[in-house]
């Protein structure tokens, strides 16, 4: 695939970004469709403060084809920030394009730069293409088991 850019969201980005972030929500993950405001407010909330998210977004031919979400965190046990690869999408007719490799790489070279503990991914049980670039990137599953308490 020729030249994909990887790069920071911008304040143009948000407009474009929007239905991405709906297509992940609603169609891969088919969950409830978020409000154009709800989804504006998110972007802006992470483009306005970097020390608690940022996003990537990946450009082909003027066009965003994918997307991915690093949310900041700290630890007690390493003392240092981690970072949380929470969301990483790829429109479908460009997976297996190496776009989210790329993502990947960028976000990985993000924490390397500014000296974080690491990176933890999360994903659905059932979805078997993020498990697999994971994998394929190195990640090894975690000892430590995930809870959730919804409010």
């Amino acid at each position: 695939m020729e030249s994909i850019v990887i790069k920071p969201v911008s304040q143009q980005d948000v407009s474009n970004l929007i239905p991405l972030m709906r297509e992940y929500i609603v169609d891969f993950y088919k969950r409830e469709q978020p409000s154009k405001e709800s989804l504006t407010t998110h972007i802006e909330l992470l483009l306005n403060n970097p020390s608690i998210g940022l996003q990537y977004v990946a450009e082909y031919k003027g066009n965003l084809v994918g997307f991915a979400t690093l949310y900041f965190s700290f630890s007690t046990l390493s003392l240092q920030k981690n970072a949380v690869l929470n969301d990483l999408y790829v429109i479908p007719d460009c997976r297996s394009k190496k776009v989210g490799e790329s993502l990947f790489e960028t976000c990985l070279n993000h924490i390397k730069e500014y000296n974080y503990a690491g990176m933890t991914w999360e994903t659905a049980h059932d979805n078997k293409v993020a498990q697999g670039l994971y994998d394929k990137m190195g990640g090894q599953k975690s000892q430590w088991l995930h809870y959730e308490i919804n409010a």
